[in-house]
């Protein structure tokens, strides 16, 4: 399938706005709320140790997406293969890691280091993180099933953030987890394309 975008600049030019300017709007709108995302951002050894071992459950759920391509998880394979894979197969590994650093900077100083933040003052733990994690999945809507398993993620980024009170860790899970995924799918997915419903294979 081709890449819907004319070209590989067109693309990671976008991203880096969109990436970017999650960043600058993270600090306006910390700034507003009277909730400065920097101030959650602590570096720790041990954190960023946990924080790639709680990389592993992610990982898993993306075998288990490719090793047993059933029911929703054969839509979510599809969205992975149709659509995210042709957007990065023409990208450089500087692209991608690029990409990954700032998705994982940017997104989790705007929904977690500053809107979960807020919304937990406001609503309580878990309505927060819920709330939240909705905004973030629509952020994300390459496809229904994409949307929720976005979702999904975020709740799991959300209650690790309000677990450890760090933002460096959540950074770092969002930012690994991007690269490695993004990765394996520029250079030929995690297995064999999988038929939609109903076609030959």
């Amino acid at each position: 399938m081709p890449s819907p975008w004319p070209d590989r600049r067109s693309f990671v030019l976008l991203a880096i706005i969109v990436e970017g300017g999650l960043i600058v709007l993270a600090l306006l709108l910390g700034w507003l709320l009277d909730t400065p995302p920097f101030e959650a951002w602590k570096w720790s050894g041990y954190d960023a140790a946990r924080a790639l071992l709680w990389t592993l459950p992610l990982f898993a759920l993306v075998l288990l997406v490719y090793a047993w391509p059933t029911g929703p998880l054969r839509a979510l394979h599809e969205t992975c293969e149709q659509v995210l894979r042709p957007l990065l197969r023409p990208l450089h590994t500087y692209d991608v890691f690029l990409l990954a650093l700032l998705a994982g900077v940017g997104e989790e100083m705007f929904f977690r280091g500053v809107l979960q933040v807020w919304l937990v003052e406001q609503l309580g733990a878990w309505p927060g993180i819920l709330l939240v994690s909705l905004l973030f999945g629509l952020s994300h809507p390459a496809s229904v099933t994409y949307v929720f398993s976005a979702a999904l993620i975020s709740v799991y980024l959300g209650w690790l953030f309000h677990l450890t009170d760090n933002l460096l860790v959540v950074i770092l899970i969002h930012g690994v987890y991007d690269w490695v995924v993004m990765m394996y799918l520029r250079s030929g997915g995690l297995g064999p394309a999988v038929p939609a419903e109903g076609k030959a294979a």
